[in-house]
Protein backbone atom coordinates (compact mmCIF):
# COMPACT_ATOMS: atom_id res chain seq x y z
CA UNK A 1 0.00 0.00 0.00
CA UNK A 2 1.21 3.20 -0.96
CA UNK A 3 -0.38 5.68 0.54
CA UNK A 4 -2.11 5.49 4.14
CA UNK A 5 -5.31 7.11 4.70
CA UNK A 6 -3.19 9.15 7.60
CA UNK A 7 -0.65 10.11 5.23
CA UNK A 8 -3.09 11.52 2.71
CA UNK A 9 -4.57 13.35 5.16
CA UNK A 10 -1.17 14.85 6.42
CA UNK A 11 -0.48 15.88 2.68
CA UNK A 12 -3.90 17.54 2.44
CA UNK A 13 -3.06 19.52 5.72
CA UNK A 14 0.14 20.01 4.66
CA UNK A 15 -1.06 21.45 1.23
CA UNK A 16 -3.36 23.71 2.55
CA UNK A 17 -1.21 25.21 5.00
CA UNK A 18 1.24 25.56 2.55
CA UNK A 19 -1.21 27.81 0.42
CA UNK A 20 -1.66 30.32 3.19
CA UNK A 21 1.65 30.52 4.18
CA UNK A 22 2.61 31.01 0.70
CA UNK A 23 0.56 34.02 0.24
CA UNK A 24 0.91 35.00 3.48
CA UNK A 25 5.00 35.55 2.91
CA UNK A 26 4.55 37.34 -0.37
CA UNK A 27 2.05 39.65 1.27
CA UNK A 28 4.49 40.80 3.48
CA UNK A 29 6.51 41.86 0.76
CA UNK A 30 4.44 44.50 -0.78
CA UNK A 31 5.48 47.38 -0.06
CA UNK A 32 9.69 46.69 -0.39
CA UNK A 33 9.83 44.85 -3.86
CA UNK A 34 9.46 45.92 -7.76
CA UNK A 35 7.53 43.12 -9.21
CA UNK A 36 6.86 44.64 -12.44
CA UNK A 37 10.40 45.00 -13.26
CA UNK A 38 12.35 42.97 -11.17
CA UNK A 39 16.15 43.69 -10.52
CA UNK A 40 16.93 42.13 -7.82
CA UNK A 41 16.91 38.95 -6.05
CA UNK A 42 13.85 39.92 -3.77
CA UNK A 43 11.78 41.32 -6.77
CA UNK A 44 12.09 37.91 -8.57
CA UNK A 45 11.70 36.46 -5.66
CA UNK A 46 8.23 38.32 -5.06
CA UNK A 47 7.18 37.74 -8.42
CA UNK A 48 7.79 33.82 -8.69
CA UNK A 49 6.38 33.72 -5.01
CA UNK A 50 3.23 35.15 -6.06
CA UNK A 51 2.86 32.82 -8.95
CA UNK A 52 3.68 29.93 -7.23
CA UNK A 53 0.94 31.05 -4.32
CA UNK A 54 -1.57 31.26 -7.23
CA UNK A 55 -0.59 27.59 -8.53
CA UNK A 56 -1.05 26.38 -5.05
CA UNK A 57 -4.35 27.35 -4.95
CA UNK A 58 -4.83 26.05 -8.30
CA UNK A 59 -3.94 21.98 -7.01
CA UNK A 60 -5.37 22.84 -3.64
CA UNK A 61 -8.85 23.85 -4.84
CA UNK A 62 -10.19 20.75 -6.18
CA UNK A 63 -8.26 18.93 -3.39
CA UNK A 64 -10.49 20.52 -1.09
CA UNK A 65 -13.32 20.72 -2.87
CA UNK A 66 -13.09 16.85 -3.28
CA UNK A 67 -12.92 16.47 0.47
CA UNK A 68 -16.82 17.00 -0.04
CA UNK A 69 -17.70 14.32 -1.81
CA UNK A 70 -19.80 16.07 -4.11
CA UNK A 71 -19.48 15.47 -8.14
CA UNK A 72 -20.78 18.93 -8.51
CA UNK A 73 -18.93 20.87 -6.10
CA UNK A 74 -15.69 18.96 -7.42
CA UNK A 75 -16.23 19.88 -11.18
CA UNK A 76 -17.05 23.50 -10.44
CA UNK A 77 -13.98 23.92 -8.48
CA UNK A 78 -12.19 23.03 -11.42
CA UNK A 79 -13.71 26.55 -13.33
CA UNK A 80 -11.19 28.68 -11.06
CA UNK A 81 -8.35 26.22 -10.59
CA UNK A 82 -8.09 26.50 -14.55
CA UNK A 83 -8.22 29.95 -14.14
CA UNK A 84 -5.98 30.44 -11.39
CA UNK A 85 -3.25 28.11 -13.48
CA UNK A 86 -3.45 30.43 -16.36
CA UNK A 87 -3.04 33.95 -14.11
CA UNK A 88 0.05 31.93 -12.27
CA UNK A 89 1.74 31.53 -16.06
CA UNK A 90 0.58 34.58 -17.06
CA UNK A 91 2.09 36.53 -13.72
CA UNK A 92 5.17 34.83 -14.45
CA UNK A 93 5.23 35.79 -18.50
CA UNK A 94 4.20 39.06 -17.25
CA UNK A 95 6.37 40.47 -14.37
CA UNK A 96 8.94 37.67 -14.69
CA UNK A 97 9.81 37.58 -18.24
CA UNK A 98 8.35 41.55 -19.06
CA UNK A 99 6.55 40.60 -21.88
CA UNK A 100 3.50 43.09 -21.19
CA UNK A 101 1.00 40.44 -23.51
CA UNK A 102 0.64 38.26 -20.92
CA UNK A 103 -0.83 41.12 -19.15
CA UNK A 104 -4.64 40.12 -21.29
CA UNK A 105 -3.94 36.11 -20.33
CA UNK A 106 -3.84 37.24 -16.93
CA UNK A 107 -7.24 39.83 -17.06
CA UNK A 108 -9.20 36.86 -19.03
CA UNK A 109 -7.93 34.35 -16.06
CA UNK A 110 -9.15 36.77 -13.43
CA UNK A 111 -13.01 36.48 -15.83
CA UNK A 112 -12.93 33.06 -14.80
CA UNK A 113 -11.50 32.61 -11.37
CA UNK A 114 -13.27 34.93 -9.60
CA UNK A 115 -17.10 33.69 -11.06
CA UNK A 116 -15.48 30.19 -10.05
CA UNK A 117 -14.95 31.13 -7.02
CA UNK A 118 -18.31 32.60 -6.01
CA UNK A 119 -20.05 29.47 -7.42
CA UNK A 120 -17.94 27.26 -5.25
CA UNK A 121 -18.62 29.45 -2.30
CA UNK A 122 -22.91 29.33 -3.23
CA UNK A 123 -22.71 25.69 -4.02
CA UNK A 124 -20.97 24.51 -0.52
CA UNK A 125 -22.90 27.24 1.43
CA UNK A 126 -26.65 26.29 -0.14
CA UNK A 127 -25.60 21.79 -0.64
CA UNK A 128 -24.14 21.55 2.65
CA UNK A 129 -26.23 20.91 6.07
CA UNK A 130 -25.65 21.83 9.45
CA UNK A 131 -21.46 22.65 9.96
CA UNK A 132 -21.12 21.48 6.61
CA UNK A 133 -21.49 25.29 5.38
CA UNK A 134 -18.86 26.38 6.96
CA UNK A 135 -16.80 24.76 4.14
CA UNK A 136 -17.67 27.45 2.41
CA UNK A 137 -15.73 30.14 4.09
CA UNK A 138 -12.70 28.55 2.28
CA UNK A 139 -13.32 29.91 -1.28
CA UNK A 140 -15.40 32.94 -0.18
CA UNK A 141 -11.80 33.76 2.07
CA UNK A 142 -9.70 32.84 -1.16
CA UNK A 143 -12.08 35.31 -3.21
CA UNK A 144 -11.38 38.21 -0.75
CA UNK A 145 -8.29 37.44 -0.26
CA UNK A 146 -7.06 37.91 -3.82
CA UNK A 147 -9.09 40.53 -4.57
CA UNK A 148 -7.64 42.93 -1.58
CA UNK A 149 -4.28 41.67 -1.68
CA UNK A 150 -2.72 44.50 -1.56
CA UNK A 151 -4.20 45.53 2.04
CA UNK A 152 -5.10 42.64 3.44
CA UNK A 153 -5.00 39.63 1.02
CA UNK A 154 -2.49 37.99 3.06
CA UNK A 155 -3.90 37.29 6.50
CA UNK A 156 -7.36 36.52 4.68
CA UNK A 157 -5.73 33.59 2.48
CA UNK A 158 -3.26 32.41 5.76
CA UNK A 159 -6.46 32.03 7.92
CA UNK A 160 -8.70 30.40 4.96
CA UNK A 161 -6.56 28.14 4.25
CA UNK A 162 -5.30 27.13 7.87
CA UNK A 163 -9.22 26.81 8.54
CA UNK A 164 -9.64 24.62 5.43
CA UNK A 165 -6.33 22.61 6.98
CA UNK A 166 -8.58 22.09 10.03
CA UNK A 167 -11.52 21.17 8.41
CA UNK A 168 -9.85 18.40 6.67
CA UNK A 169 -8.17 17.29 10.05
CA UNK A 170 -11.25 17.22 12.42
CA UNK A 171 -14.32 17.70 10.66
CA UNK A 172 -14.39 15.58 7.98
CA UNK A 173 -17.93 14.61 9.13
CA UNK A 174 -18.85 17.66 8.32
CA UNK A 175 -17.51 18.20 5.14
CA UNK A 176 -19.14 14.53 3.71
CA UNK A 177 -23.05 15.06 3.76
CA UNK A 178 -24.73 13.59 1.10
CA UNK A 179 -26.65 15.95 -0.83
Amino acid sequence: MLFSAKSSAFARVTLFMSVGVLFFFRWSQVGSVDYVNPVTTSDWLAVVSFSAALFSVAVALPVYAALTEGKSTYRISLVPAMGLTVASAANLIEDGLGWSGAFWPYVLSSIVYVPGLIALTIVLARKKRGLGRISAVVPAGTLLGLVFFESWGGPILLVSWFAAALLALFMRNALVNNY
